[in-house]
């Protein structure tokens, strides 16, 4: 958060330094352009907020892509914390619960408000996915919501809460467009589980086994491995692939479009 908040600040800072008189600005230009007329600071936030979900949804959509091909990688652990786009009510209580809208609002009260909220953009997000499945869509809008509805959202219930629901979207956009309905998950540590990790894991994984072969048996024999003994009929490989894979499968080493090494 706090690196939010910098970064937010140096935008504004560098936006502020821009003549306001020059209108051939081509930093001006380049936020306008991207979020349209309105004040500049409002325009800097914005602006940046929508990049680093941009940049977070790279980063998702890529561990989903390593779930799909190797799935040594994934973990059993199925908890509805893993659903994407789904907004964890143990969140948005403790959200909600550093953001009081009443000096004297009980615990209890609290967490109702927090439930409406929740229930509220939930339902929204759900609507969203189902929109574009219903449209044989592989891609969500960006915004599937009134920006307005969401910034008041910011003023009224404070920025956690607005994080987790610009969270819940972003995951959303991922499971429609890479068809991953799991976030990647850490099991030992009950949380979700970063690129970065996945990678770590992906190293540890390839020690043992090809990758090659990993993508193989995932890709062409369906996770199945009786298909790498039995001809089946399949229009995706020619018949000729199963009697030379059995000769020169080895481990991999010398595939020319991944190495192990």
């Amino acid at each position: 958060m706090d690196e939010f908040e910098g970064l937010k600040r140096e935008v504004e800072r560098l936006l502020d330094m821009v003549d306001s008189e020059n209108s051939d600005c081509e930093e001006k230009i380049a936020i306008q352009e991207e979020v349209g007329d309105l004040p500049s600071s409002s325009v800097a936030v914005e602006f940046l907020e929508d990049e680093i979900d941009r940049k977070e949804e790279i980063l998702l959509a890529a561990s989903c892509t390593l779930l799909n091909m190797i799935s040594g990688l994934d973990h059993s652990f199925d908890g509805n914390e893993r659903d994407m786009g789904r907004l964890q009510v143990e969140e948005f209580r403790a959200a909600c619960l550093g953001h009081k809208v009443l000096v004297n609002e009980t615990e209890e009260q609290t967490f109702e408000r927090a439930d409406l909220i929740r229930t509220l953009w939930q339902k929204k997000i759900l609507d969203s996915v189902r929109l574009a499945y219903l449209q044989g869509e592989k891609e969500m809008p960006f915004r599937p919501y009134d920006q307005t509805e969401l910034e008041a959202l910011k003023t009224d219930s404070g920025e956690k809460v607005y994080r987790l629901v610009r969270k819940g979207f972003r995951e959303a956009r991922v499971a429609v467009r890479t068809s991953v309905d799991f976030k990647p998950w850490d099991l030992e540590e009950g949380r979700e589980c970063t690129l970065s990790e996945l990678l770590d894991q992906l190293q540890a994984l390839i020690r043992g086994r090809s990758v090659w072969v990993a993508w193989f048996k995932r890709v062409v024999l369906s996770d199945n491995l009786s298909n790498f003994w039995i001809q089946k009929a399949n229009n995706k490989n020619s018949w000729l692939a199963y009697p030379w894979i059995r000769i020169n499968l080895g481990n991999g080493k010398y595939c020319q479009f991944w190495s192990d090494h």
